[in-house]
């Protein structure tokens, strides 16, 4: 198994501490919480087709990104992505623009664990 050196944010030392009070491993505990998360979060994927796919990975590329590198790890809400779609209507066609809407109402009822699913999916798609 490849080992990895970290620095432990606040975050991470809360879980290396409930690793403690559990008596599992660090890394178990660690491998655990993300194995399930991401797994709740694919469950939570919409079924959506493959234009709705091609345009949220046009309209969210790079978000992700930039908001980890500048040190925010929550979740884009739904109306910052409806937002980002409604700006790319701008220089749409009519019956994209209606396909966009048609996404747009989907994800008007995203959870957050469903948004966390989208991002995960188009990490891997990338």
């Amino acid at each position: 198994m490849a080992k990895a050196t970290l620095n432990l944010s606040p975050l991470l030392t809360a879980i290396r501490e409930e690793a403690d009070r559990l008596g599992v491993s660090f890394p178990a505990l660690l491998t655990t919480d993300t194995a399930r998360y991401r797994w709740l979060a694919e469950q939570a994927v919409p079924p959506l087709t493959e234009w709705q796919w091609g345009l949220l990975s046009h309209v969210l590329d790079g978000i992700e990104q930039h908001r980890i590198l500048a040190g925010d790890d929550s979740l884009p809400r739904g109306g910052s992505v409806v937002a980002e779609i409604e700006s790319w209507c701008d220089g749409a066609t009519d019956d994209d623009i209606l396909r966009a809407g048609m996404l747009t109402k989907k994800i008007q009822d995203w959870t957050p664990l469903t948004i966390a699913g989208v991002l995960l999916r188009l990490r891997r798609e990338s």
